[in-house]
């Protein structure tokens, strides 16, 4: 005990010499040296003393005078040579303590000290780990930082969408805005608002993330990004496709709207993302475009429009388009005289309810509209019409059933909690676990 005691005094000590023997970019990193020697000292004396656990405690202790060297750590994982220690990289435990430590310091302090960076006199590894600290700790209205960091510097007369990227940097701006935007979603808007501002590889990179999101905003935001940002519409259309596999159909129609005005549009590609996003986010309306596009010249649309035909409807005619228009109007005209008869269907009588419910299991067509509909009635008075509505619901797989549902899986009668989880199951959703 004594020994191991002598020797974690002896590697703090030792320590103090770092700066004579370390390697010169450690130096230059870390700024005061003072701060930069207490660093390594506390590292190898916790190693040095077999208390790893306590790490993070002990540098957080240290106080944001040791942010520089926390970083420059951080950055090239690795504790620097001095006196008669060699270099050595940091162990799995050193490092997660080191990234503990960032998060036990205060947090206003590491944002103010990451704002005070100066990208231009940085080495791509200390970036990397401003951004990786930015991911930890940030919050969405710090997103602004990420990109100022992560940007490339561009020389005297060139603009920064023409400058290269460093990928290893791109990485870790979008690790970064992923673990931002999970933790604070209200970064979705903010980051979209900023995307106008940003070097095109970057620009692409927030919307890659916007995509990757589970949060219903995200749809939001990049419809509206739409035509604003024209050199990034197909990209947008495909993180509209990816967002929409991930969140529950949106009810602000405006998104489909913007998303289905591409169907007709000259560029070929610009028509295939708007076709495979109108399937993953299930828009009835799109249904003659759709059908039109049966008889587009492109094989590659022809194929998608009608993959998304199917989809959409449930249905699976031939690829002809005057027959999926006729079936597709019979079907609106069949909404329109049945829509009324589904008004109050949860105050009716068991009997009434049950003949009007049984009627459009079959259904797909306006399937998430007929799901709002019947969605009272899982409230019904009788049991039976509850467990009915419940297997309508899952052969619907309307995700907008997906609230009422999962109330519905700490029913106090557990037939109609199994048949709700039943019911999420089908649907597809998360929520069933």
């Amino acid at each position: 005990m004594k020994g191991s005691y002598y020797r974690s005094i002896l590697a703090i000590l030792g320590a103090c010499g770092w700066l004579l023997c370390a390697e010169p970019a450690a130096r230059a990193a870390v700024g005061d040296g003072r701060d930069g020697r207490t660093v390594v000292g506390v590292v190898r004396a916790r190693r040095t003393a077999g208390e790893p656990g306590r790490l993070a405690t002990r540098l957080a202790a240290l106080g944001p005078r040791a942010l520089p060297a926390l970083l420059w750590t951080l950055g090239t994982k690795r504790v620097p040579a001095f006196r008669l220690e060699a270099p050595r990289d940091l162990r799995p435990e050193e490092l997660s303590s080191i990234r503990e430590a960032f998060r036990l310091l205060p947090v206003d302090d590491v944002l103010a000290f990451l704002e005070d960076l100066e990208p231009a006199t940085l080495t791509p590894e200390s970036i990397r780990a401003a951004l990786e600290v930015l991911g930890l700790i940030g919050r969405g209205g710090d997103l602004d930082v990420a990109w100022r960091l992560a940007a490339p510097v561009a020389p005297a007369g060139q603009t920064l969408d023409w400058v290269p990227m460093d990928r290893s940097i791109r990485a870790a701006f979008e690790r970064a805005l992923d673990r931002v935007l999970e933790r604070d979603p209200g970064g979705i808007a903010i980051l979209g608002g900023e995307i106008g501002s940003m070097p095109r590889e970057l620009a692409a990179a927030a919307i890659r993330a916007i995509g990757r999101t589970r949060h219903p905003e995200s749809l939001e935001v990049l419809a509206r990004l739409l035509s604003h940002e024209p050199d990034a519409d197909g990209l947008i259309l495909l993180a509209i496709r990816e967002s929409g596999a991930r969140v529950a159909r949106p009810s602000d129609t405006s998104i489909a709207w913007r998303v289905r005005s591409y169907l007709d549009h000259e560029d070929v590609l610009l028509v295939l993302g708007s076709v495979r996003a109108m399937a993953i986010l299930q828009d009835d309306e799109a249904v003659p475009q759709l059908a039109e596009l049966l008889d587009h010249p492109q094989q590659s649309v022809r194929s998608a429009a009608y993959a998304a035909l199917r989809e959409i409807t449930g249905a699976a005619f031939a690829s002809d388009s005057e027959r999926w228009l006729a079936w597709y109007e019979a079907e609106t005209d069949w909404w329109r005289r049945t829509a009324p008869t589904l008004d109050g269907l949860a105050q009716r009588s068991a009997e009434e309810a049950a003949t009007v419910i049984n009627g459009l299991v079959a259904k797909h067509m306006f399937r998430h509209e007929i799901a709002e509909a019947l969605s009272p009635c899982l409230w019904h008075a009788q049991p039976d019409i509850v467990l009915l509505t419940c297997s309508v619901l899952g052969s619907l797989g309307s995700s907008g059933s997906i609230p009422a549902l999962s109330e519905l899986r700490d029913s106090s009668e557990p037939r109609i909690a199994a048949a709700a989880v039943r019911a999420l199951a089908r649907i597809g959703t998360v929520a069933a676990r």
